[in-house]
């Protein structure tokens, strides 16, 4: 996968075969624009499991003779691991898309896609499918493919929901909070830099420009009438009212003047 903040995407992977199985590598890749990097890798890895998906069907024969798939991506939070974990994607499923703090799960179009393409896949090969983090220079094919994809024409063949989010860019390079360190009633300003739509909330990006947490990434949670009065690049005087797990919930104080 290979993408820049431009939201330019490209996407390429390549599938390999035992060498006890007598069948030549696949390769493909494809240009996907304005998807932002967690959904272009999920859309890689959806469209690598549809790729072999095809050719056992024509070939089901030679995928019969494979004891299972392992599937390779350079994005540790999208692995079995982290993010498309079965067990994690089904809970969530139950639940209506919701975690358990009732807040939407980002990205769930394509969390309950690779679900369901995973499970057709661990049919046809007959055997587990899995997804595990390999970096990206020992995995050279695919990032080759990727970049070949990003600059070519040959946009994706299914195209998937594009991204609703807007990012401006940052003034600081802070990675984001450990939210276990913010505290409720801590007050400090801070900058809107990106928003992302979900369902029916708004995840908005802040970075925070004073108090201990300065220059770091604070993340909330707010309805769309709150969402209005916030606007990227400008800075507001921001309370802290509760800390989760990956999120704050805020009380909007006032603008401050830059």
């Amino acid at each position: 996968m290979d993408y820049d903040p431009q939201q330019t995407g490209g996407g390429g992977y390549e599938i390999t075969f035992p060498d006890s199985i007598d069948a030549e590598p696949i390769q493909y890749f494809y240009r996907s624009d304005g998807r932002g990097i967690h959904r272009l890798e999920m859309i890689s890895i959806i469209h690598a499991m549809e790729g072999l998906l095809e050719y056992a069907k024509a070939n089901p024969d030679i995928v019969r003779q494979a004891s299972g798939v392992e599937i390779y991506t350079d994005r540790h939070s999208v692995t079995d691991g982290e993010l498309i974990n079965p067990y994690k994607i089904q809970g969530w499923r139950k639940n209506k898309w919701k975690n358990y703090e009732g807040k939407d799960i980002k990205d769930a179009d394509l969390l309950d896609k690779i679900d369901k393409t995973r499970l057709k896949l661990a049919k046809a090969v007959g055997g587990q499918v899995s997804v595990d983090f390999k970096r990206r220079k020992e995995n050279k094919v695919a990032d080759k493919l990727s970049k070949v994809g990003k600059k070519s024409r040959n946009y994706n063949k299914k195209e998937y929901r594009a991204k609703n989010r807007r990012v401006i860019r940052r003034l600081y390079d802070g990675e984001e909070v450990i939210y276990s360190d913010v505290k409720a009633g801590d007050i400090a300003e801070m900058r809107v830099y990106a928003w992302e739509l979900l369902k029916k909330e708004f995840e908005v990006c802040f970075e925070a420009c004073s108090g201990e947490h300065e220059g770091k990434i604070i993340k909330t949670t707010v309805s769309p009438e709150l969402k209005a009065s916030l606007h990227r690049g400008h800075v507001y005087l921001i309370e802290i009212d509760d800390v989760f797990n990956h999120h704050v919930s805020i009380n909007l104080l006032e603008e401050v003047e830059t």
